[in-house]
């Protein structure tokens, strides 16, 4: 009866493999290669071994081998009706090696450690955006299995989720719990963060603008040149696209202080959307000469170079357009689309 119970207490774990090929299993030519838990020679011999850490009031986990011809020692290692089981009460606390040893003599360890108490381990993120959707959290706790509790905790079909999107922003205590006499409970917080509104996209005399968006945002845009939903990141950080390309699609995406990312809808552009006007501040005027180089009607402060996509550029590359922006030294500024 006392060999049944702990049958009935099995809890298989941890695999060890081994495989090869040599002469003697267990002198000459045996060689091993770890990989992913599994090590090999030629033995064929597979063990499985009780989880690395295991608590002094626990299951007891059962000892198995193919094949099947030998024998296990170390702490807590009995055998009973239902086999070879390792009691982490018999080993006692400490860290044990258990041993296999086969009809041929060949012989491999598990490695387990006994505790009094299993605290649980958390690694969940320090901030979680509110627009990001919830935070998927039973992966994010060792071991498996416990109790999540918590504003914004909310138990779903696909598991146990942090939602954000329910709370205002600031920090939130979260516990988690194992059952059992080695059961303890543990807490983490995570910072709920303010995510952007989601930007808009506007056309007007061939330029694209972004709005909806605090100043204090940074932006980036996208675009989706094949039309397949592959995006680029164009690498351009103002409000205004200039010249965009007929058939392309645009995204520009928002990211606030805490890294917080909102994206507006998509915006094709068509045939629609012409080119900009030549914008003048008199009385500064910029034109290319017969050479292509660019003349000015006084001295200039700044000249700034943009592509048709309102990237910045060194100077005319290409057939252009392409649009200036100077500054002359007394402060008069112009905007000029040269070609």
């Amino acid at each position: 009866m006392w060999a049944l119970v702990f049958f009935l207490l099995i809890s298989p774990n941890q695999t060890s493999h081994f495989t090869g090929t040599p002469a003697n299993p267990c002198t000459n030519g045996a060689h091993m290669q770890v990989l992913e838990g599994f090590a090999s020679d030629s033995s064929e011999l597979t063990v499985t071994c009780p989880p690395p850490v295991v608590c002094l009031s626990g299951p007891t986990y059962n000892l198995s081998a193919e094949p099947n011809t030998g024998s296990w020692s170390g702490p807590g290692t009995q055998t009973g009706f239902a086999g070879w089981f390792f009691n982490p009460a018999e080993a006692g606390l400490g860290t044990h090696t258990l041993t296999y040893t086969d009809a041929n003599g060949v012989s491999e360890t598990c490695t387990v450690t006994v505790q009094d108490s299993l605290e649980p381990t958390l690694s969940l993120p320090t901030g979680w955006c509110q627009g990001d959707g919830p935070l998927l959290l039973d992966s994010l706790a060792e071991p498996l299995g416990g109790v999540w509790t918590g504003n914004g905790v909310l138990a779903t079909p696909p598991g146990t989720v942090f939602d954000a999107e329910l709370l205002v922003p600031g920090n939130y205590p979260i516990s988690y719990t194992t059952d059992g006499n080695c059961g303890e409970t543990v807490t983490g917080a995570i910072s709920v963060y303010p995510s952007p509104e989601a930007p808009t996209l506007t056309a007007l005399n061939g330029l694209l603008y972004a709005g909806n968006f605090d100043p204090t945002d940074s932006l980036t845009w996208l675009i989706d040149v094949q039309g397949d939903g592959t995006l680029y990141d164009m690498e351009f950080n103002d409000s205004i696209i200039y010249f965009p390309s007929w058939g392309e699609i645009y995204y520009v995406v928002t990211i606030n202080a805490y890294g917080c990312e909102a994206i507006s809808p998509p915006f094709l552009v068509d045939a629609t959307i012409g080119l900009p006007p030549i914008q003048t501040e008199a009385p500064l005027s910029l034109w290319l000469d017969e050479n292509g180089q660019l003349q000015s009607s006084m001295p200039l402060d700044h000249v700034e170079w943009r592509d048709i996509a309102g990237r910045r550029i060194d100077g005319p590359m290409g057939p252009g357009p392409w649009l200036v922006y100077a500054t002359s030294a007394d402060g008069h500024a112009v905007r000029v689309l040269v070609r």
